[in-house]
């Protein structure tokens, strides 16, 4: 069903003869798209897992919470030199795609952004990747509160108690978790939080 679904999404942007390849599914399911000039999109549907942190699960999937996700995105990718995913509008220039495949379907929405190359960490992160992470950190923060936010954004707050919350639910496992949620203890209460960007 995904794939199809995957297939469906796509005749909503200008992406002729793009390959499908299926990544993963979490808090959503997301494939790589290719197209024959070479470039890269992520494609994100917004079903996944039914995972419910505090019972909010179903705040991430609002199609108003999704498109104020990507106007910040697109705001850093023009404000800042940080490399974010921007986002890519439809057709019919909607940042988000909210589409049912048959009349009996609820209706399903989704995402596409600009891919951009990476590999996941896997060891703990050194004192200078976590010196450079919070240089990037401290890059959102400032952006965030100088943005004038446009008219009705919404994004939830993330903040410590709730990424703890995330991190014993779907996070990494075991040494690992230990060790992530021991530093986020240090974090004092009340820290502020910036908009949250989902993957």
């Amino acid at each position: 069903m995904n794939v199809e679904t995957a297939t469906s999404a796509l005749k909503y942007y200008d992406l002729p003869n793009a390959q499908l390849t299926f990544l993963g599914q979490s808090q959503n399911t997301t494939f790589q798209v290719e197209i024959p000039s070479g470039n890269k999109f992520l494609l994100r549907l917004h079903i996944g897992i039914e995972n419910t942190i505090d019972g909010e699960h179903n705040v991430w999937r609002e199609p108003s919470t999704i498109e104020s996700e990507l106007l910040w995105l697109n705001a850093l990718a023009y404000d800042t030199e940080l490399t974010v995913p921007q986002p890519v509008q439809n057709r019919l220039g909607e940042w988000v795609t909210s589409f049912a495949r048959t009349e009996s379907e609820s209706s399903i929405s989704c995402s596409l952004l600009r891919w951009i190359e990476g590999s996941h960490l896997e060891d703990e992160p050194t004192a200078q990747q976590v010196r450079q992470l919070g240089v990037l950190m401290a890059q959102l923060h400032q952006h965030s509160n100088a943005w004038s936010l446009p008219g009705g954004f919404s994004r939830p707050t993330h903040d410590v108690e709730q990424l703890k919350s995330a991190t014993l639910t779907t996070g990494c496992a075991g040494a690992k978790q230990s060790n992530f949620i021991r530093r986020l203890s240090s974090v004092p209460k009340g820290c502020p939080a910036s908009p949250r960007i989902a993957a």
